[in-house]
């Protein structure tokens, strides 16, 4: 059985896809710019990522019928627009508890901190590259909050929480 497939329609349905994938090199061209390193490991999923090492994810949450900031409040037409909320997360190692239980110093965990800065700062910078939708200008605005995400396993993250009209 052969199906035929129409390219716009094929294109649009893997539309979240390629945002997820244009939301992580924004993030990748915002650090670049500023001369700041990110982890080596970097991707996109669905949902939360697991925390083993230092990385750059980003996390599909959900989707709604609306604008960006509508949050689905309102009824919509099923072919309005179409808006994603992500999660941008970049984790950094952090000092623990030493052997025999020594705490790490202040020196050390305010020096672990400034990546963190950075971080926090570059994610919420880099919204502005996430705004733009196509080659025509800018789309229709985004929410961008940063958070601290508490400390897992010697693993403290900066999370961008990120809506965003799909394209």
């Amino acid at each position: 059985m052969t199906v035929l497939v129409d390219e716009e329609r094929a294109s649009e349905v893997r539309s979240l896809s390629a945002l997820l994938g244009n939301v992580l090199t924004a993030v990748e061209s915002t650090y670049l710019n500023a001369g700041v390193d990110l982890p080596e490991r970097r991707y996109w999923l669905m949902g939360e990522p697991v925390v083993d090492c230092e990385q750059l994810t980003v996390g599909f949450i959900q989707a709604f019928l609306g604008p960006p900031g509508d949050e689905a409040s309102a009824p919509q037409r099923c072919d309005a627009i179409k808006s994603a909320v992500l999660q941008v997360q970049v984790w950094r190692c952090v000092p623990t508890t030493g052997p025999k239980g020594k705490q790490p110093t202040a020196f050390a965990i305010q020096s672990a901190a400034m990546p963190l800065a950075l971080d926090a700062y570059l994610l919420l910078d880099s919204a502005r590259e996430l705004e733009q939708w196509d080659v025509m200008g800018p789309g229709l605005g985004v929410i961008a909050t940063v958070e601290v995400i508490p400390t897992q396993g010697g693993y403290e993250g900066i999370m961008l929480n990120l809506t965003t009209a799909i394209p």
